[in-house]
């Protein structure tokens, strides 16, 4: 079966490696912004520059990072993004949907899972007549191997960070903040980012240059601005330029490593709430602050949240949902959860 540059969960036949805090510590500043420069990350942790350097590469070479990827909001570009979870007549039949979903560009997202459904893909598309076009032809082409579908559109997604590997102690994440103004981290206008919802709706018009930049920074968010410039043909300064406004402007979330948390001995699990009477700064903020929370979704459909946990074990998943329904014990009015196995494909849609 071919694979695609993001596998999520897919190494799980190999033992969880032990890391040392500095290792842990460089995975959670990573994770608030890959682009990190080696000596401001060696600065922050007290160590060599080229300390910092060895460590990453190692963490790649050891599979932990598979990569680093730009979180691209894909709304900003005009497409709608819809996620469909399947349950299927027979399990063993997932890899005939599989085989099928690899090659279409506009299906972005495809992972297996267990408990009330079987696999889930997402679907971007620009128009709700594009992807109800692009649904019914998978829906009738497999409709003997499925038996029920549920679909959810996606309004917003976030990234919480990684401070599960560091834990969510307040004094060790603030020892941990890094704000580099030099090179090209993009933290002011990152900073400036937060908590602009209208941004949010507002669709950007980018260029063919812009869109180069996009497609080199999908899967290779720590390309330099030499590197970059090179490939798409303007001065490194103008790719400075177009990058920060990309970001200004919500079309760059984030910029982060592709870490396999099961490397680490985390098993993935999502969690479907219908929360009401309940403000949107409210979870997202909880969400945030949330250790073993690391994605969460606001969405339409039969809930409107989805929340990505990473456990060492059911015993902690449970712990966690147990929080989760203290927390918002007066709003939840379902909730349903499921355990993730491997993702076979994580390639967001640019154009």
């Amino acid at each position: 079966m071919k694979l695609t540059n993001f596998r999520g969960q897919i190494l799980q036949e190999v033992m969880p490696r032990k890391i040392d805090l500095i290792d842990k510590k460089i995975l959670y500043i990573l994770s608030q912004n890959c682009r990190v420069s080696n000596t401001a990350l060696a600065k922050v942790l007290k160590i060599k520059r080229e300390v910092a350097a060895y460590r990453i590469k190692q963490l790649l070479n050891d599979k932990i990072i598979n990569g680093f990827f730009t979180f691209v909001n894909q709304r900003k570009l005009g497409f709608q993004i819809f996620k469909v979870f399947i349950k299927l007549v027979r399990v063993s039949d997932e890899n005939k949907i599989i085989e099928e979903l690899l090659d279409k560009k506009e299906v972005t997202i495809i992972g297996t899972c267990s408990g009330s459904f079987d696999l889930y893909f997402n679907i971007t598309a620009r128009s709700l007549e594009e992807f109800d076009d692009i649904l019914n032809g998978i829906i009738q082409k497999n409709s003997h191997l499925i038996r029920e579908y549920v679909i959810l559109n996606i309004m917003r997604e976030d990234s919480t960070g990684g401070s599960i590997v560091v834990g969510s102690h307040e004094e060790t994440l603030k020892l941990l903040e890094i704000n580099e103004t030099k090179g090209s981290t993009f933290y002011k206008e990152f900073n400036q980012q937060q908590g602009i919802r209208s941004k949010e709706l507002k669709i950007s018009d980018l260029d063919e240059i812009d869109k180069k930049i996009l497609l080199m920074l999908r899967f290779n968010a720590r390309a330099t601005l030499k590197e970059i410039s090179e490939k798409v043909d303007i001065t490194p300064n103008a790719v400075k330029t177009r990058m920060s406004r990309l970001v200004n402007d919500g079309v760059i979330k984030t910029f982060m490593p592709m870490l396999s948390y099961s490397t680490l001995g985390y098993q993935w699990y999502m969690i479907f709430l219908n929360l009401v009477g309940v403000p949107e700064s409210k979870p997202h903020s909880y969400f945030k602050q949330h250790p073993n929370t690391l994605w969460s979704i606001k969405c339409i459909g039969p809930w409107n949240y989805q929340v990505s946990v990473f456990a060492k074990d059911n015993l902690e998943f449970h712990k966690v949902l147990d929080e989760i329904r203290n927390e918002f014990k007066d709003n939840i009015t379902y909730f349903n959860s499921i355990m993730i196995f491997n993702q076979f494909k994580f390639e967001p849609r640019i154009e």
